[in-house]
């Protein structure tokens, strides 16, 4: 689980449906970084808050009020993480350019 204050990269933007999207006005995107701000961790609407994009509260029936939409965490790795995933991926592009050439 995340931490407050944590730096993240978001890995997944799809939205499933019309309805989420009406329960966001600002939406995160690939490969941009953020800040967590809250974390939540309850079933019903566990997920994150990010500084860099803040929502207007909707009602959760769960908490029979308004909260802010938080987003899922699985759309987000820790920017350490990231940052080894950009490594392997380069580094599978040059083993294929390489395999390709000796073929040649």
């Amino acid at each position: 689980m995340f931490k407050v204050g944590q730096k993240v990269v978001c890995v997944d933007d799809r939205h499933s449906n019309d309805i989420t999207m009406a329960a966001f006005k600002q939406w995160v995107k690939r490969d941009e970084q953020y800040t967590i701000r809250v974390v939540r961790p309850h079933a019903a609407d566990g997920g994150v808050l990010l500084e860099e994009i803040k929502n207007p509260p909707k009602y959760i029936a769960a908490y029979a009020g308004n909260l802010e939409p938080a987003f899922h965490p699985r759309r987000f790795i820790a920017v350490e993480e990231f940052k080894g995933e950009e490594v392997v991926a380069l580094a599978k592009e040059i083993l294929k350019e390489e395999v390709y050439n000796v073929s040649l």
